[in-house]
């Protein structure tokens, strides 16, 4: 399956750093910059669309609850209980 979005898509789902991370590894600050001012469609393949977490999106104008959901997903990974 072959997923057409922008880069504004992704940016305003938040999860341009994570595609930067896992898609545009390869690429300068330079080429990213302008792949985000041209604004073209990307293809993305299911995989990589799985990885940024294109695909567990919910569609929503708050902001702040899709921020939150980051933050909380975040520090569940980081901490941890160690026993000694």
């Amino acid at each position: 399956m072959q997923i057409i979005v922008t880069p504004n898509d992704i940016i305003q789902r938040c999860l341009w750093d994570k595609y930067k991370r896992f898609c545009l590894h390869d690429k300068n600050e330079e080429e990213i910059k302008n792949v985000v001012e041209s604004n073209k469609p990307i293809s993305l393949n299911e995989n990589d669309a799985y990885v940024i977490g294109l695909l567990k999106i919910i569609e929503t104008d708050n902001l702040i609850h899709r921020f939150n959901d980051d933050i909380f997903d975040f520090l569940q990974i980081k901490s941890s209980i160690i026993k000694e």
